[in-house]
């Protein structure tokens, strides 16, 4: 090292004590997610949305882990029953083995398990966008809110009113410049609100 210049050293040792901060400022502003509340907003939306004493069948990280934080933390609408398609967060409705079971078989279970408890059960019952009962057949379902109702009543027809939704930021302009959305999983509830909000219009 005495052959070096002292000027080049101090240079290198600027350089690497100043890299991190520069690193940091670089990305603060694509990693600070302090402000992104879609994923809040929009499971509290549809806890809002569900009628007193029903049943949600829930699918999609981005629903099943915030639903299970305001479900066991928050204790936000105690009244209202969750099953997520794999039995792995909420009750263990399709048994112990299930998750040992291969696609077709998982689907044929899963399907066996929702049409009972659309027969079986008073309450009203829901499922979310990406859960996978939508594909069970013999019921018809209608759009409420962000998620979808089953339809035990024929006379029920029509859209379900929840106009308060639409009022978010998501829908009145466009997020896709804004850093705290970059990520894929805000753009993906960014991108439900925009479907139902134009199904509903």
């Amino acid at each position: 090292f005495a052959r070096i210049p002292k000027i080049f050293i101090n240079s290198l040792m600027v350089a690497i004590l100043l890299l991190p901060v520069v690193q940091f400022a670089r990305n603060y502003r694509i990693n600070n997610q302090s402000k992104n509340y879609i994923a809040y907003e929009f499971n509290i939306d549809i806890l809002k949305t569900l009628d007193k004493d029903s049943v949600l069948f829930a699918a999609d990280d981005n629903v099943m882990f915030p639903l299970a934080y305001f479900k066991m933390v928050e204790r936000i609408r105690p009244d209202v029953t969750i099953y997520d398609d794999y039995g792995w967060i909420f009750e263990k409705i399709f048994g112990d083995e299930f998750l040992y079971l291969n696609k077709y078989e998982q689907m044929k279970k899963r399907e066996e398990i929702f049409k009972k408890i659309i027969k079986e059960s008073s309450k009203p019952i829901y499922f979310t966008a990406d859960s996978k009962v939508e594909g069970a057949k013999d019921f018809v379902s209608k759009e409420a809110g962000l998620v979808f109702k089953v339809i035990k009543d024929k006379k029920e027809t029509g859209l379900i009113e929840n106009s308060y939704l639409w009022e978010k930021r998501y829908l009145r302009e466009s997020i896709y410049n804004d850093a705290n959305y970059f990520d894929m999983f805000s753009r993906h509830l960014a991108g439900i609100y925009r479907l139902f909000y134009g199904n509903y219009l």
